[in-house]
């Protein structure tokens, strides 16, 4: 008896695996992504400064703002397609989107650029103090925004509001560490913000959201994983997998 549920629960745990892989999708940078890039880059005068934006942290930090308030202020809040999400010569032609989309256009911008990028997904729910592990899969409010890597490590990246996570007294801040500022009422930022609103200002419980690396959706419209979906999408099945990334599932750990 032992032994058969052993077998059960090893190719249960089999299974597991092979669909985590098979749906595994990742925001890549295409050739025409990178044409669209350039495009972006020279409309905002930043194409002279990418090549010193890897110099040292102030050279980083003034070309992530830039890029930053370039991008909140060129692209209107305004829905698109799920199924564009990531397309950066859509971005180019509409200059519209929501805090995925500018998620997903900073993210690939600044890995062109040489960075490395961490995508967020964030909720919450304004009826609730606190949020369970099942909150995760009901209908809830989120938000999408980014992290990435400087040479003093991951800074948190607004992407409704042109925030950045640094500390006034120099301390660099992901978004665990933000969160505690805001669950204690310390968050005294570098950068003012002057564009937008910060998401943890529509929260009404102070600090009370939970954050995933690596989940661009729980719906499973957004990416398309390869090749299992791609056919999927052929014959008109839709994925009942949310969208992820694998490599950066792992931060949560």
């Amino acid at each position: 008896m032992k032994k058969k549920l052993l077998r059960y629960f090893l190719l249960a745990l089999g299974l597991f695996i092979a669909q985590l892989f098979l749906f595994n999708s990742r925001l890549e940078i295409s050739k025409e992504d990178k044409q669209y890039i350039q495009a972006f880059l020279k409309d905002w005068k930043l194409a002279d400064s990418v090549a010193a934006a890897r110099r040292d942290f102030e050279a980083e930090f003034r070309f992530i703002s830039a890029l930053q308030d370039s991008m909140i202020n060129g692209i209107t809040h305004t829905f698109n397609p799920y199924n564009i999400l990531g397309s950066v010569k859509y971005y180019y032609d509409t200059r519209k989107g929501y805090c995925y989309d500018r998620a997903a256009l900073l993210e690939k911008t600044l890995r062109y650029c040489g960075f490395q990028t961490r995508h967020i997904f964030i909720y919450f729910d304004n009826t609730k103090n606190e949020l369970g592990f099942w909150d995760f899969i009901k209908k809830n409010s989120s938000h999408a925004m980014m992290e990435v890597k400087t040479s003093r490590g991951w800074m948190a990246v607004g992407t409704n509001c042109n925030w950045l996570g640094l500390h006034e007294d120099g301390t660099l801040m992901d978004i665990f560490a933000m969160r505690k500022c805001i669950e204690q009422n310390c968050l005294q930022l570098r950068k003012k913000w002057n564009a937008g609103i910060p998401f943890w200002e529509e929260i009404h419980h102070r600090g009370k959201f939970r954050i995933v690396y690596g989940l661009y959706s729980r719906h499973g419209q957004f990416l398309t994983s390869h090749p299992l979906e791609t056919w999927m999408n052929e014959i008109k099945i839709r994925s009942p997998f949310p969208d992820y990334n694998l490599r950066e599932l792992l931060y949560n750990y």
